[in-house]
């Protein structure tokens, strides 16, 4: 496809998308600057760190100003269970090039830290992206995604967002439950749902009568019809 092409193409993208299009016209057309994940970064607990190998190709040509922004999103505890740009707290991240000289990110602004004072040489590197956290990290499950942009003159070059990982710290956030409170007490597998899941519990321990089943969901140490009756009342699904 010749340049003229491209450009065409790109402008008929533009108008039937509008805004939704956005400034990735410029990098859907040139590639430029490519940037994928070899190895994805994976926090299981909290105090832990873990890197993220990067393959990043330079075809621009030039020897590029490089600057690299991660962009972390949060969902857990702290926001409720809804998703939001994570603020900087108990995460601190650094990325190399060389894998020799690691560079700080700093500065968060809606979810969104850079390093910049970097060199982008022409054809292929192998960044890194290191990302440790603090033992009291907030509950929750976190996002990483990682961008660079590299500058020559008065050219940018942007490449795509990538996905580099991401993790909960070790920790298992259960949202709040929307069944009533009878209903929780049907909800056996405690998944927020009255289904067959539940009846599969309460038909392994049918006619027990030991105190403190899963399955007695009125608490009568039996386990029987009556159990049985709450679950069909309250069956979601």
């Amino acid at each position: 496809m010749n340049k003229i092409s491209k450009n065409l193409l790109v402008l008929f993208l533009a108008l039937l998308l509008g805004d939704c299009f956005g400034v990735y016209s410029v990098q859907a057309q040139d590639d430029k600057l490519i940037l994928e994940t070899s190895k994805e970064c994976d926090i299981q607990y909290t105090g832990n760190n873990c890197v993220a190998e990067l393959k990043l190709t330079n075809n621009a040509g030039e020897i590029l100003d490089g600057t690299a922004s991660l962009h972390i999103d949060y969902r857990g505890a702290c926001s409720n269970n809804k998703l939001e740009n994570f603020d900087g707290v108990g995460i601190t991240a650094q990325f190399s090039i060389n894998n020799v000289d690691w560079l700080n990110f700093s500065g968060w602004e809606n979810g969104i830290t850079t390093v910049s004072g970097f060199n982008i040489n022409k054809d292929g590197t192998q960044p890194k992206l290191k990302i440790e956290t603090v033992p009291n990290l907030c509950p929750g499950e976190y996002t990483f995604a990682l961008s660079v942009k590299g500058t020559f003159e008065e050219e940018e070059y942007i490449a795509p967002t990538v996905a580099v990982g991401g993790g909960g710290g070790g920790y298992s956030y259960t949202p709040p439950s929307t069944l009533s409170a009878v209903a929780q007490k049907v909800d056996a597998n405690k998944d927020n749902k009255i289904d067959v899941l539940d009846f599969n519990t309460l038909m392994v321990n049918w006619g027990k009568t030991t105190a403190n089943n899963i399955a007695d969901f009125n608490g009568d140490s039996k386990v029987d019809i009556f159990d049985f009756n709450m679950l069909m009342i309250n069956w979601t699904k």
